[in-house]
């Protein structure tokens, strides 16, 4: 026997062994350069063809069709390359100058959320503003604060309304943790702005998103507060959920590593409730309320039954 001159295996580092393994079962997403591919394609049987459209003296309804035709594959190309994917995206709302309380927070739930679910998450959030295509991109997004935005104006009043009901999830969080302040009052006051025929309600303790991942008995946050949790239905499901509880505080670490704020009064238990509830909120936003259904109740049931 003779040594080989390279061992017959390549070392994968740990944090890109479940990339590679996807990239290898599944293979890339291909879709952005195959249109594009053909987009070059039917460019080129236009400069071919041009010949004959001249001699038939049809130019212009023959060239609009196939510019039409070469346009519409090249936005497609390029929306292709904007999206994400299969991969969860936190999309963060830029709204007023107290948008981003937790700069740090949203990698550190990504992150969990990949560990303890089959959903593939991207490392790096999303910040935008309401006027970005991107905000279609991503079927999640997060405005939170402490203080009172600027009101909404009548554009970011239109798509904010085509997100959600065209599907989006949109999750509003007061970060400041104590009594109703200018951002409680900001919400209430344009929300109905936003959907005038929607009421914001109080989410009843068996709300489906309690268990859409977790089993959990009720809200949770970094502070407890009174009738923290209400959501706007809309289309049969919580289109719009707003928080005051900050549960995204429970996330956040300081530059040693240590959280940045306790959680009041129920120490580092609460904490971790706080976090179970962020991953059923996410959970809720990608699956809907599919654990309602009645195949699920018994084995819900049992599981409270025998929690602490």
């Amino acid at each position: 026997l003779t040594l080989a001159p390279s061992p017959p295996w390549r070392s994968v580092e740990p944090g890109n062994l479940e990339e590679e393994f996807f990239d290898a079962v599944f293979g890339k997403d291909l879709s952005a350069w195959l249109l594009s591919l053909a987009a070059l394609a039917l460019l080129f049987e236009m400069v071919l063809a041009l010949p004959g459209i001249l001699a038939a003296a049809a130019v212009p309804r023959h060239a609009a069709k196939a510019a039409g035709a070469g346009a519409l594959l090249l936005l497609l190309a390029l929306g292709a390359s904007a999206q994400q994917g299969d991969r969860f995206i936190w999309t963060q709302a830029k709204l007023g100058e107290n948008w981003d309380p937790y700069p740090d927070a949203p990698a550190a739930v990504t992150a969990w959320l990949g560990e303890v679910t089959s959903v593939r998450v991207a490392p790096e959030r999303r910040a935008i503003t309401l006027q970005d295509p991107a905000l279609f991109s991503s079927p999640f997004l997060y405005l939170g604060g402490s203080v009172s935005p600027p009101e909404l104006r009548a554009d970011e009043l239109r798509r904010l309304r085509q997100f959600v009901s065209g599907g989006g999830f949109l999750w509003i969080e007061d970060n400041g943790g104590g009594p109703p302040g200018s951002f409680d009052r900001w919400v209430r006051r344009e929300l109905p702005r936003v959907l005038p025929d929607a009421e914001l309600r109080p989410l009843p303790a068996d709300h489906v998103l309690f268990r859409t991942f977790f089993l959990l008995r009720g809200p949770a946050g970094r502070v407890r507060v009174q009738g923290a949790v209400e959501g706007v239905e809309w289309g049969g499901r919580v289109a719009v959920l707003y928080t005051r509880d900050d549960a995204l505080g429970a996330w956040a670490r300081d530059a040693l590593g240590k959280p940045l704020r306790a959680c009041v009064p129920g120490g580092e238990a609460q904490r971790e409730l706080a976090k179970r509830l962020t991953l059923n909120v996410i959970m809720y936003s990608l699956t809907g309320s599919y654990k309602a259904d009645a195949v699920h109740q018994a084995a819900i049931l049992n599981k409270l039954k025998a929690a602490p």
